[in-house]
């Protein structure tokens, strides 16, 4: 059996869906993406860049998620000042740091 049937499941999304997908991903074909994406029935977007990889971090370049999900979910920044990520964001222990709970 398929250790996630998104196949069988993507039927039943009902909110707006972002699909990413690198064109060089070796560990998951783009196909699969494709796949979904044409089989939603809700709002979606699939972004593809032919130089992204399994692994690529998307803030790293806007046309990956900042604007189709700005698009997409019709989100404000939309010809105004771009998106500032802070730099704590890009480092994982610093982010988890920050989703603890005060005490």
């Amino acid at each position: 059996a398929e250790q996630f049937p998104n196949d069988k499941l993507v039927a039943s999304i009902r909110s707006p869906t972002l699909v990413f997908h690198g064109q060089q991903d070796k560990m998951v074909p783009v196909a699969h993406s494709e796949i979904l994406h044409k089989n939603l029935t809700c709002r979606s977007k699939l972004v593809s860049p032919p130089e992204a990889t399994h692994h690529t971090n998307l803030l790293q370049d806007e046309q990956h998620l900042i604007i189709p999900m700005r698009d997409l979910f019709g989100l404000p920044g939309k010809g105004s000042a771009p998106l500032v990520v802070p730099p704590w964001a890009f480092q994982r222990r610093l982010c988890l740091l920050a989703s603890l709970p005060e005490s």
